[in-house]
C-alpha cells in the first residue's frame, strides 16, 4: 500500500478517498451512539434555524461560524447525526488534499508523495469522535491554509498579501473554535524565529486576525448582542468550570497509538540529518503548532477526544516522515500496517465496551442516555434548568438558557431587578411548554414572578404549561 501512494500522481487522491470511505463506512452504517456535544450542536442549529440569534437568544459558548454551519445543516437535514458524519467525511478528504498539496508545493519532504494524505485520513479516523462535524474539525481547515502560508514564507515568498491572508485564516479558525486563537501566537513565533519577517508584516498578520474578529463584533453590535458575544465566546472559556467528558487519563489512552508513532517519528527524524535547512524550519514550525495544540486543550470547557483533532496535522506531518525515512520497503509497509491495525484494533476493543476497558476509558459522561424521562416528552418547547441537555433530544429549546453555567448568571441573582426583568421577558417572549427543574430554582423564581408561575402545574421536577 505504501509504495502505491509514494507515486507522484494526483489521481492517488481518489484512492485516498476510498481508504477514508473504507475506514469510516462501518461506523456510519453500523451507527454510533449520539454524544452530548453533537446534541448541543444540533440544539443550537435548530434554534438558529427557528430564528434565534446566537448569544443574544441562545446562551452558549459555541463559535459563531460553527453555529452558522449547524444552522445550515439543520435547514438541509434536520437533527441528523448521519448528515454530520457524511459532511465530516467530505471535509476530512478536502483537508487531506490541502494538507498533501501544501507539503508538495513547499517541498517539505525529499520526494513528491501522497503518503501524507493517506496518513492524514488514517489519523482522522482514529477515534469515533473524529467522525462527526465538530467545530474543531471545521476550524482545522483554516489552520491548514495558515500553515501553507507559513511554509511559503519560510521558502522566501514575501508578498504582503500572504501575511494579511494568514491573519484572516486564523481569525476565521478562531470563530469556529475559540482555542484556535493560540495559533496566532505560534504562527507569529514561527514567522519571527524561522524567517526574516519584519514587524510591519507581522502587524499586517495581526490586523487580518483582528479584522475578522472585529467584523464579528460589529455584526453582533448591530443586533444589540455584542456584550453577550464578548462574554460568552471570549471571556467564558477562562472562567468556566471544567467538567470534562473524558478525563486526562482516558484522553491520553485514547490517543496512545498516535502518541507512540509520533515519538517513533521524532526518534527517526532526529537520529540523522536527512533534510536541508528550510525543511528543518518546516519541522520546527510544526513543533510550535503541535505545542499550541496541546495548550489549547486547557481552554476547553468539556474536554473530549474530538479536541485532539488540532493535533492531527502536525502529527500526520511527523508520522509521514517515519514512513518515508524507513529505507527498506518491506519494513515501511509493516510499520504502516501496524499503525492501521493498532488504531482500528483499539477502536474495536473500545466498541466492545468491556468492563476492563471502562475502568481505563470512561465514556459514560459523553453519550446521550438511551433511556431518560425525556423519552416521555416529544416535540415540546422545553427548558431544562440543569446540566443535562439530553432532554432536548426530541424537543426544542425555549428561552435562551441552554448552557447551565451561563444560565446561572440569571438564576443565581434573583434579587436583582434587572435580572428578573430579563428572565420575565425571556419567558414571555419564548414561553416553554415544559420546564424540567433539576436545580430546584423555579419555586424561588415563581415566588417573585407569580404571573409566570400561575401558567404552570407541577409534577415532580417537571412543570407543564396549563392548557
Amino acid at each position: 500500500m505504501l509504495s502505491f501512494f509514494r507515486i507522484n500522481d494526483p489521481y492517488r487522491l481518489l484512492f485516498v478517498f476510498l481508504v477514508l470511505l473504507v475506514f469510516r463506512l462501518p461506523y456510519i452504517v453500523g451507527g454510533l451512539p449520539l454524544t452530548l456535544p453533537e446534541l448541543e450542536w444540533m440544539i443550537v442549529g435548530e434554534a438558529m434555524a427557528n430564528g434565534k440569534m446566537m448569544y443574544g437568544e441562545i446562551w452558549d459558548d459555541l463559535g459563531p461560524l460553527s453555529a452558522l454551519a449547524y444552522q445550515i445543516v439543520h435547514w438541509a437535514f434536520g437533527k441528523s447525526q448521519l448528515a454530520y458524519q457524511l459532511l465530516s467525511l467530505t471535509l476530512v478528504f478536502f483537508q487531506a488534499a490541502i494538507f498533501n498539496r501544501l507539503l508538495l508545493i513547499n517541498k517539505a519532504y525529499n520526494e513528491n508523495t501522497y503518503v501524507p494524505a493517506l496518513v492524514y485520513v488514517i489519523c482522522m479516523s482514529a477515534n469515533f469522535e473524529f467522525l462527526t462535524l465538530s467545530p474543531v474539525l471545521m476550524s482545522t481547515t483554516f489552520m491548514l491554509l495558515a500553515i501553507n502560508n507559513i511554509f511559503k514564507r519560510i521558502d522566501n515568498f514575501t508578498l504582503d498579501e500572504l501575511f494579511l491572508n494568514t491573519g484572516l485564516y486564523l481569525g476565521i479558525a478562531a470563530l469556529f473554535y475559540f482555542p484556535s486563537v493560540l495559533f496566532l501566537v505560534s504562527t507569529m513565533l514561527s514567522l519571527r524565529l524561522f524567517t526574516s519577517a519584519i514587524p510591519r508584516r507581522l502587524m499586517l498578520l495581526a490586523f487580518g486576525f483582528v479584522q475578522i474578529i472585529g467584523l464579528a463584533l460589529l455584526y453582533y453590535y448591530w443586533f444589540d448582542a455584542a456584550k453577550e458575544f464578548y462574554f460568552q465566546f471570549f471571556r467564558f472559556p477562562f472562567v468556566a468550570i471544567r467538567d470534562h467528558f473524558l478525563g486526562w487519563t482516558s484522553l491520553v489512552t485514547t490517543g496512545a497509538v498516535l502518541i507512540v508513532f509520533f515519538m517513533l517519528s521524532l526518534m527517526k527524524l532526529y537520529s540523522k540529518i536527512y533534510y536541508v535547512n528550510y525543511q528543518v524550519k518546516f519541522q520546527s514550525a510544526m513543533m510550535l503548532i503541535l505545542l499550541s495544540s496541546w495548550i489549547s486543550l486547557f481552554l476547553v470547557r468539556n474536554l473530549s477526544a474530538s479536541n485532539l483533532i488540532l493535533l492531527i496535522p502536525p502529527g500526520a506531518f511527523f508520522i509521514s516522515h517515519l514512513l518515508l525515512l524507513t529505507g527498506r520497503k518491506l519494513k515501511a509497509e509493516m510499520i504502516l500496517y501496524s499503525f492501521i491495525f493498532l488504531i482500528f484494533g483499539y477502536q474495536f476493543v473500545v466498541g466492545k465496551n468491556l468492563k476492563q476497558i471502562r475502568q481505563i476509558v470512561d465514556f459514560s459522561k459523553l453519550y446521550v442516555p438511551e433511556e431518560t424521562s425525556s423519552n416521555k416528552i416529544y416535540d415540546k418547547k422545553l427548558l431544562v434548568l440543569g446540566d443535562d441537555i439530553s432532554f432536548y433530544k426530541e424537543n426544542m429549546l425555549a428561552t435562551p438558557y441552554l448552557n447551565w453555567q451561563l444560565s446561572r448568571l440569571h438564576f443565581d441573582q434573583l434579587n436583582y431587578y434587572d435580572v428578573l426583568t430579563d428572565i420575565f421577558n425571556n419567558f414571555n417572549g419564548d414561553p416553554p411548554e415544559v420546564i424540567i427543574d433539576l436545580e430546584d430554582r423555579l419555586p424561588a423564581l415563581f415566588e417573585k414572578m407569580p404571573t409566570i408561575g400561575l401558567k404552570y402545574k407541577k409534577s415532580g421536577d417537571t412543570y407543564i404549561i396549563k392548557e
